[in-house]
């Protein structure tokens, strides 16, 4: 009786614990492939996040730009990125050390 309890919690131990050794197994440098994810799933970054510009104001105190949801102006910080200048159709931004325009409307180009 002891033994079969004992060999029961062993295998739960194994069916829960494994997952999560293998989600985290490093191989010569490269973390495996967790096989219970779909072939091509990839797991949502914290480290590149987007930024979607959602308009642009032009006000008698200068322009400001609405960036996810917020109201920046130039030197404010959103997303892990520095606005650097706010143009009619675009904002340029500095992330990770390089300037970037994010346009209003991506078809739209000077």
């Amino acid at each position: 009786m002891r033994s079969k309890i004992l060999h029961v919690l062993v295998t739960f131990g194994l069916v829960v614990a494994l997952p999560a050794i293998a989600a985290k197994q490093n191989v010569n440098g490269e973390y495996l492939r967790d096989p219970t994810q779909p072939l091509f799933f990839s797991a949502p970054s914290s480290q590149k996040q987007t930024l979607k510009l959602q308009g642009i104001v032009k006000r008698d105190s200068g322009k400001e730009a609405i960036v996810n949801g917020k109201r920046v102006q130039v030197g404010s910080a959103v997303a892990g990125a520095r606005i650097v200048a706010i143009e009619e159709k675009y904002i340029l931004v500095l992330q990770n050390g390089s300037e970037t325009k994010i346009w209003l409307r991506p078809s739209v180009r000077d």
